[in-house]
């Protein structure tokens, strides 16, 4: 018996009526226990940009994204994309000068203020 199968024959069923045992279903109904406590990984308490920020605060210099990725790396950041490295590219390069990171010209990425400054 298939998993909605086993849920409609459950919504059937009436508690008051004590003809239903769940020894006969306990294998279903286990995985619907197993199935809907399953979590994604915790994503850290900041975000994605914020984290940036912190990482180019640290650093005198641009950063290509492979260096932002490895910093984020090291600082146990942790992801919750399938292609984090991907993802990161996409979003560096998503963001707006308001944010408080800019791209460079050579592909590198800073925060607004060092950029200024020279």
């Amino acid at each position: 018996m298939d998993i909605p199968t086993f849920l409609e024959e459950f919504d059937d069923y009436s508690l008051e009526d004590g003809d239903f045992n769940y020894q006969d279903h306990l294998e279903q109904i286990n995985f619907i226990i197993k199935a809907s406590t399953k979590r994604k990984p915790k994503a850290s308490a900041i975000k994605l940009t914020q984290a940036v920020i912190k990482i180019l605060k640290q650093h005198k210099n641009p950063l290509k994204v492979r260096e932002i990725f490895d910093a984020l790396e090291r600082s146990g950041y942790q992801w919750n994309f399938e292609f984090p490295l991907a993802s990161l590219h996409n979003h560096l390069a998503s963001l707006k000068p308001s944010s408080g990171i800019i791209r460079t010209k050579d592909n590198k990425y800073a925060l607004v203020d060092k950029c200024s400054k020279k």
